[in-house]
């Protein structure tokens, strides 16, 4: 998964025109609620859930996509 689809997904979700790779979710109006739905919008697009912990953790769109390309997390 890419950044530029994980921005996109959070662009959907918060419903705005764009989300820049650097953009912290929470602070561009993302919420634990709509963590989860993030979480399950990457897996039903992508193939990917990222653990609830990864997307607080990360928190930007090049941040995440970067450990979901990794892998697994314990």
């Amino acid at each position: 998964m890419t950044p530029d689809q994980v921005a996109a997904a959070m662009a959907e979700l918060l419903e705005l025109d764009e989300v820049a790779l650097d953009d912290n979710f929470f602070e561009i109006g993302g919420n634990s609620f709509t963590a989860l739905e993030l979480a399950t919008l990457l897996e039903q697009r992508h193939g990917i859930r990222p653990a609830f912990a990864d997307v607080v953790r990360t928190a930007t769109p090049q941040a995440l996509a970067d450990l979901l390309q990794a892998g697994p997390t314990a």
